[in-house]
């Protein structure tokens, strides 16, 4: 079986391009949707996974491209966005079937019964297991995220330093491929001046979680993604 996988954060993109080497599938990987786009273009695969946040063009982007060539190849989408925090009280992986039919399989029942509970007020810490999949880095980050209490906040320098860094790029880079939004709080992650990013600038749903918490927010951040740009430069903007 001959798999595209398509993953821009590269130790990731190797971590389960071995994993499926190993398990003896025929695996070409890529790092963004341009070169996915050409990858399908030039040879035909038995299944595509094809995470939605990558440079050049996004996952559902190929997707769509692929369709309109009349290629019905499997397409396993990875998401953070979709999975949680765009459909609250939800834990879900998103699969295109080939016949262009869409479903939502759910998965981790218990999770999903503790973000109803959280979104009706009736629960403040997570105590679902996660088995997260991710490089040492990112899950020292992620696990650093987990201890944020709610209704508080931490910036990306505490974070880093949680996660054994100063690198505080590197630690926006890894709250952006935080898989699993609300149980792994990354909304509670903020800059020194500014509310930081939130998968690929949805700063209305960070705010609106932070606001739900009941957190403290300064009057003087300003939540628009393009005015921003220019006035938080000392921490990462995306998580």
């Amino acid at each position: 079986m001959r798999i595209l996988y398509a993953e821009d954060e590269r130790d990731l993109n190797d971590l389960v391009t071995r994993r499926l080497v190993a398990e003896g599938y025929g695996v070409d990987s890529c790092l963004d949707g341009q070169q996915a786009w050409d990858y399908l273009q030039a040879a035909d695969y038995d299944a595509a996974i094809l995470d939605i946040m990558m440079p050049h063009l996004d996952g559902l982007s190929v997707l769509k491209k692929l369709r309109a060539a009349g290629k019905t190849t499997p397409v396993l989408l990875l998401t953070a966005r979709d999975a949680i925090a765009d459909r609250v009280g939800k834990v879900r992986l998103f699969i295109e079937h080939p016949e262009g039919k869409e479903t939502f399989q759910p998965y981790w029942p218990e999770a999903a019964d503790e973000l109803r509970r959280y979104f009706a007020g009736e629960l403040h810490v997570f105590s679902v297991p996660l088995d997260l999949c991710g490089t040492p880095f990112q899950l020292r980050c992620w696990e650093a995220m987990r201890g944020i209490p709610y209704g508080q906040t931490i910036t990306y320098a505490q974070e880093g330093l949680m996660a054994g860094t100063r690198g505080f790029q590197a630690v926006g880079q890894a709250n952006r491929k935080n898989p699993v939004p609300i149980l792994v709080p990354c909304h509670r992650v903020v800059s020194l001046s500014g509310p930081g990013g939130y998968f690929g600038d949805r700063l209305d749903r960070k705010k609106q979680l932070l606001e739900f918490e009941g957190c403290a927010l300064p009057a003087d951040w300003d939540w628009e993604p393009r005015k921003r740009q220019n006035r938080e430069k000392t921490e990462p903007q995306s998580n």
